[in-house]
């Protein structure tokens, strides 16, 4: 019984972890889109 409860506790931890890698890269790819749009429409009215 206390293997299975283990067992879970790792799973919902990895779930977690796994949840805040993703938004933490959508997070930061929407920052870098942010920042390219940014520098390309300075280029263009150059």
């Amino acid at each position: 019984m206390f293997g299975y409860k283990r067992k879970r506790l790792w799973k919902g931890a990895l779930l977690l972890f796994a949840l805040l890698i993703s938004v933490a890269s959508l997070l930061y790819t929407n920052y870098l889109v942010d920042k390219l749009m940014e520098e390309e429409e300075r280029k263009v009215k150059l």
